[in-house]
């Protein structure tokens, strides 16, 4: 009886070392208009901090930004264009995944009826898009296929354009769309210089509820909600980059800013792009284009406030996104303009970032892992 039990041990302990070094799929899309074809398909191993693979599994056109639905093995890619099929706007694709493989098959493509589609997240129900070019904010209804139905509504940010810098501020500019919890979620507007709050309804739509006005001609991009969902971080984009803390009511669904940070060194200018928390909360990562930076702050635990810990290369050029890996021990930055994909190793104790793999990749804008 004691050998039958030892070999099970020894049998149990053989299946979770190979569930632990079994690769994790991860996807990657990007821009097509200087060598990326579409969205592509990498394994991870987390215990080394490698990416492997590379091949593409569905062709399309400017997917800059998916969501994935993991219980229905679904993937939806936004297609960054302005005039899809007529309809003025872009378009939402719906792939169906493989779970042998990975392999990506297109379910169906709908019109978002807005421009310029940069952004995406589902609640399960419904994809939601951010359209750059039109100002709006789409919902697309997930059907019994896994696809996309038409168009269920549009929210449009009527505010007016703040005007702080005229070329790029000349009309609204819906930059992403993010759930704050169950009943919120807050839009980025970089042309009017908003943080739009939408609360949902008993219908499950959205309707807007207030705005956080930022100073004219800051931008605000992209926002990152804290585990307590008290506090959003929001990065702007123009010139200087900054992160605001704000201050989120639960209740009457208003943000207040608590304070903000520079995003570059003194002296250094550059256009501030993604913004995550780390998977335990205790540090904030901002990315500068331009000067190909990431800003590191470290977080407190009781006011969300944050403090500068370094910044650090980017280790390429025009850091359009990054995304920390499940295990929260690795940053993977796409550096959009020098066509490479760089893993970092997160010091957990100081959160800065330790030099590791460097992989060319066209055009990275966006990657998910497949959990």
């Amino acid at each position: 009886m004691r050998y039958l039990a030892t070999l099970a041990t020894l049998a149990s302990t053989l299946i979770l070392q190979h569930r632990v070094v079994q690769a994790m799929p991860v996807y990657v899309s990007g821009y097509t208009d200087n060598g990326g074809q579409g969205i592509y398909l990498y394994d991870w191993d987390e215990t080394t901090g490698q990416l492997t693979g590379g091949s593409l599994v569905a062709e399309a056109n400017a997917p800059s930004y998916f969501v994935t639905k993991l219980n229905t093995n679904t993937l939806y890619a936004v297609s960054e264009v302005g005039d899809y099929d007529g309809t003025g706007g872009g378009s939402v694709i719906a792939y169906k995944r493989n779970p042998s493989d990975g392999s990506l098959t297109e379910i169906n493509e709908e019109a978002t009826y807005g421009a310029s589609p940069c952004y995406a997240v589902t609640d399960g129900e419904n994809v939601y898009t951010a359209n750059y070019m039109s100002g709006s904010v789409s919902s697309l209804p997930i059907i019994a296929s896994g696809g996309v139905g038409p168009l269920g509504y549009l929210l449009n940010h009527t505010s007016p354009p703040s005007g702080g810098v005229p070329d790029r501020q000349e009309m609204a500019h819906a930059h992403s769309f993010d759930f704050i919890d169950e009943n919120w979620a807050v839009s980025c507007d970089l042309g009017t210089d908003e943080a739009v709050v939408y609360k949902r309804k008993h219908n499950g739509k959205y309707v807007q509820s207030s705005a956080f006005t930022f100073p004219n001609g800051t931008g605000p991009r992209h926002a990152a909600v804290s585990h307590s969902r008290e506090r959003v971080y929001v990065m702007t984009e123009l010139d200087p980059p900054q992160v605001f803390v704000l201050a989120f009511n639960r209740k009457t669904g208003k943000l207040t800013e608590v304070e903000r940070h520079r995003a570059s060194p003194e002296g250094q200018t550059g256009g501030g792009a993604e913004i995550e928390l780390s998977q335990d909360g205790r540090f904030l990562y901002a990315s500068v284009r331009d000067i190909n930076l990431i800003a590191v702050y470290a977080v407190d635990q009781g006011t969300g406030k944050l403090s500068i810990v370094d910044f650090q290369s980017t280790g390429g050029d025009h850091p359009r996104y990054f995304k920390i890996d499940p295990s929260g021990k690795y940053l993977l930055v796409g550096n959009m303009n020098s066509n490479n994909i760089v893993v970092f190793k997160i010091n957990q104790a100081t959160g800065l970032l330790e030099d590791g793999q460097t992989i060319e990749h066209p055009q990275p804008t966006c990657f998910k892992f497949w959990t």
